[in-house]
């Protein structure tokens, strides 16, 4: 079975991975955009909405902003663990905020009733968001860690074991996979 060791040391391979920082880029200019928009030309875009579409723009700003806050808390922990600022590489854990998703006919309305720009900038932080919960699922099943939400299983890792226990093998066994 693997250990938390092993959760700990997957999380420092990523964190240190050309992999991680491209995302890390990636979310910083989005935050970035974000941010130049919102207190830009997304002030006149919301200006010029009716009072019910300019209230839906600020609540959407607010989901978009916070959303971007927790992909950078995200990465900003598991980077904090990498340089041994956080003990505990388990503090950093996005299932918190997980919520459901934008049904089809609620995003088509928001793309009916507000401006584009903030539509992409929503369907790019989700996007990302997405990726990100991916990533840290990935780095969770490397370990074998359960999820938080008991209802999510991994049926790949279940099937495994019972491989693994009907042919008493481990993971582990680094002669078992070496290919001759």
């Amino acid at each position: 079975m693997i250990s938390a060791t092993d959760y700990s040391r997957a999380i420092k391979e990523f964190a240190g991975s050309e992999v991680f920082f491209k995302v890390f880029d990636e979310t910083i200019a989005l935050v970035q955009k974000a941010s130049d928009y919102l207190e830009g030309v997304g002030r006149f875009d919301q200006a010029r909405l009716s009072a019910k579409d300019s209230a839906r723009f600020a609540s959407e700003s607010v989901k978009l902003t916070n959303k971007l806050m927790q992909i950078s808390s995200w990465l900003l922990g598991h980077r904090s663990y990498f340089k041994g600022e956080l003990d505990n590489p388990k503090d950093v854990d996005l299932t918190a905020f997980i919520e459901e998703p934008t049904k089809q006919d609620a995003m088509d309305k928001l793309v009916a009733d507000l401006p584009t720009r903030l539509v992409i900038m929503i369907t790019q932080t989700n996007t990302l968001f997405d990726r990100i919960l991916r990533l840290d699922t990935q780095l969770k099943n490397l370990a074998n860690i359960p999820e938080a939400d008991d209802k999510k299983t991994n049926n790949v890792h279940s099937q495994l074991r019972k491989i693994q226990s009907g042919l008493g093998l481990s993971i582990d066994d680094k002669e078992v996979w070496e290919v001759s």
